[in-house]
């Protein structure tokens, strides 16, 4: 189909279809199938609100590709109060790039967007694909980065279920309703991944996101939803974040909406991620929000819960997996005098880390907290002394644990002790011994008697 329908100006624009028209109308419908190609007709006098609109109709199929749509505003297949249906749909190559309408917004697949009498769509089964789907530099500079793969605001119950796969778009995803199951593949994301907001409630997702300018998965607030994101699982694989932009704490997972009155909450995130060489600064960046659950493969990336205004709620919880480690032991026994720092040359595990084991300095290569664990096996002194070591960073004294020797002991002798520290990007970490008398001790090698173990939390 060659459709050149939906003229309007800035004067008639008013975000309903009632005084818009599409190429094709479907409403009130029954079983009806709908295959079909939908191209742009370039005009300069010609404004289209969607090829394909379908609603308030029961058991729709719509198989369709929509192309070249150059002044799209609405969604290019929209689904508004529907029941059941299937949709399998593709978008690509549509770049508006007008700056006179109020506000502009390019969909791929607009789901409730425009509702009848406020009913959600439910029964929804679709697959869709977009590919250079992005407002043209003028519309951007004015309204953003507003453009979504799949958008789906229903507000309440959903309950649709498909894929996403999303290459050059602003958003691949992004979610007001509840309890979907969505698939989603993006690459080439110049806003989020996967956005959650306005209430978007026991939705489950599933994400493989590549290459990002703000956040791989973001948890928005509200205020006109009157509800929090809340009870959703997103299960997420995020690398090449920052890599189309500078947005600010750029992360794998983000909480947005310090200023809403809904903040995120009771959510659970599973995410892996790798950088790849861009500008990730946060494995997790928690603006706001309260009982949200992450369970972090962060590669070293550091975590941050309410650095912005210090509005992260209560009961967060972090679990951290493969994260930035060392694991060294002393390998030799020697002879250590008081104010040395304490060698420990074996390396039995590390990861992202920067460790001299000829020096015994540890170097924090992202900011975060680190827990520190060092214990050390001496061979027993003549002398009844007290003996101490160190926790040092950046050379100055932050945590002290000592040991006294006993004379009925056997004839060894320990200190052990650990703690969790805030250390930024650069930080040095090492331990030193100390000793009240002049003698030297003999420290007693092996990754079970003389050990440091740092991991970032």
């Amino acid at each position: 189909m060659l459709t050149s329908a939906g003229k309007f100006d800035q004067a008639e624009y008013s975000g309903e279809f009632a005084g818009n028209q599409v190429g094709i109308y479907i409403e009130g419908k029954k079983k009806v199938r709908l295959e079909a190609r939908h191209l742009m007709q370039r005009s300069d006098g010609i404004r289209v609100c969607s090829p394909v609109a379908v609603r308030a109709s029961h058991d729709v199929t719509i198989i369709g590709i929509a192309e070249n749509f150059s002044e799209a505003e609405f969604p290019l297949l929209s689904w508004d109060s529907n029941v059941n249906g299937s949709v399998q749909w593709s978008a690509r190559n549509c770049t508006p790039d007008s700056d006179i309408l109020p506000w502009m917004q390019l969909t791929g697949f607009g789901v409730d967007c425009n509702r009848v009498e406020q009913a959600n769509s439910i029964g929804l089964i679709f697959d869709v694909k977009v590919k250079k789907l992005r407002l043209g530099p003028r519309a951007r500079a004015r309204y953003g980065e507003q453009s979504d793969g799949v958008n789906i605001q229903s507000q309440g119950f959903s309950g649709a279920k498909g894929r996403v796969v999303a290459d050059t778009v602003g958003e691949a995803f992004d979610c007001f309703g509840d309890n979907t199951e969505v698939r989603v593949f993006a690459k080439r994301c110049y806003a989020y991944g996967v956005k959650l907001i306005h209430g978007a409630s026991f939705n489950y997702i599933v994400a493989t996101i590549h290459d990002t300018a703000g956040h791989g998965v973001v948890f928005g607030g509200s205020n006109s939803s009157k509800k929090s994101v809340s009870y959703n699982v997103v299960r997420a694989k995020v690398a090449g974040v920052g890599a189309l932009g500078g947005f600010a704490h750029a992360s794998a997972i983000g909480t947005d909406g310090t200023s809403a009155l809904y903040r995120p909450e009771h959510n659970r995130t599973y995410v892996r991620t790798t950088n790849g060489g861009h500008l990730m600064q946060y494995a997790v960046f928690e603006e706001s929000g309260s009982n949200n659950i992450y369970e972090v493969d962060g590669d070293g990336f550091a975590i941050s819960m309410g650095e912005i205004t210090s509005t992260a709620g209560k009961g967060n919880l972090i679990f951290r997996k493969n994260n930035s480690r060392l694991n060294a032991c002393v390998d030799v026994e020697y002879v250590i005098s008081s104010g040395e720092i304490i060698i420990f040359k074996k390396q039995l595990s590390r990861k992202s880390v920067d460790y001299n084991s000829e020096s015994g300095i540890f170097i924090a290569n992202k900011s975060g907290k680190y827990f520190i664990f060092c214990r050390i096996n001496l061979i027993k002194s003549k002398s009844s002394e007290f003996i101490s070591f160190y926790i040092m960073k950046n050379n100055v004294e932050i945590s002290k644990y000592d040991a006294e020797i006993d004379e009925y002991c056997c004839s060894y002798l320990w200190v052990e002790g650990g703690a969790t520290f805030d250390c930024r990007e650069g930080d040095s970490i090492s331990v030193k011994f100390y000793t009240q008398n002049a003698e030297n001790y003999t420290i007693v090698p092996g990754p079970d008697f003389s050990f440091l173990y740092i991991e970032q939390e």
